[in-house]
């Protein structure tokens, strides 16, 4: 099962959803995220994968970097994207965040991903017919960071 968003997905964002996941994402211990910077000798700007250790980088690419922070983006997992959709409009405290599917034959047919108010009203809802619950949050997410 797919874990976290891709670099590909992170970059469908426009560069105001980019600011807003930033301001949004307190990294923690374990996160996956881009940073962009310039590579010396293959002149141009790369992207590098990497997971927070202790303050220092774990690099999946090519090598170790001291956090800087200004230009990264995390790597949401299927629990930040459910985070951050649950932390969205919060108007009172007893909002509820609700995940539906739909089954056919054994498979899912559709996701639905609601916010309710205290009221029982929908704040937002968002559906989709893919089968991955990765992709679901991360079409919610997008939508929400638009």
């Amino acid at each position: 099962m797919k874990q976290h968003i891709t670099v590909k997905q992170l970059n469908e964002l426009s560069e105001k959803g980019k600011e807003r996941l930033r301001e949004w994402w307190k990294p923690e211990l374990g996160d996956k995220f881009v940073q962009k910077h310039y590579h010396e000798q293959k002149k141009k700007v790369i992207e590098q994968v990497f997971v927070e250790c202790d303050g220092w980088h774990c690099s999946y690419c090519e090598g170790d970097t001291p956090y800087s922070g200004k230009l990264d983006l995390p790597l949401l997992s299927i629990g930040q994207m459910i985070e951050f959709l649950d932390n969205q409009n919060e108007i009172e405290d007893s909002e509820t965040l609700n995940l539906f599917t739909d089954y056919d034959s054994g498979h899912v047919k559709c996701w639905v991903i609601q916010k309710l108010n205290f009221k029982g009203d929908q704040i937002y809802c968002f559906a989709s017919h893919k089968a991955n619950l990765c992709d679901v949050l991360w079409e919610a997410v997008r939508q929400v960071l638009k």
